[in-house]
């Protein structure tokens, strides 16, 4: 934010609320940024899993590395049966155990 027009604020909680959604916006773009390129990582990595799975079903392949998109779709749809084999990450206890309690 340009220090110029936050000085054009005179009330102190107004700036303070006007930096604070600064920084909630800027935080969250970085981590949209780091979530983005985890996804690229996955599907790099995992693409010809991830392309193969029963899970997804894709009409056409359009590219070796599959996209953003279907990496995400994939891992929404896969995540609870990886837990379920997995019983005992703690991620895995926290998730069932509020799952359980939304049901």
């Amino acid at each position: 934010m340009n220090q110029s027009n936050l000085e054009a604020i005179t009330g102190k909680r107004q700036r303070e609320l006007i930096t604070a959604t600064v920084n909630a916006i800027e935080g969250f773009v970085q981590f949209s940024i780091i979530a983005l390129g985890m996804l690229q990582l996955v599907g790099l990595i995992f693409g010809n899993e991830i392309a193969t799975s029963s899970i997804r079903f894709m009409r056409t392949r359009s590219n070796e590395t599959p996209s953003e998109r279907t990496v995400a779709d994939f891992m929404r749809k896969s995540i609870f049966s990886a837990f379920r084999f997995s019983k005992n990450l703690s991620i895995a206890q926290i998730i069932l155990a509020r799952k359980n309690i939304a049901s």
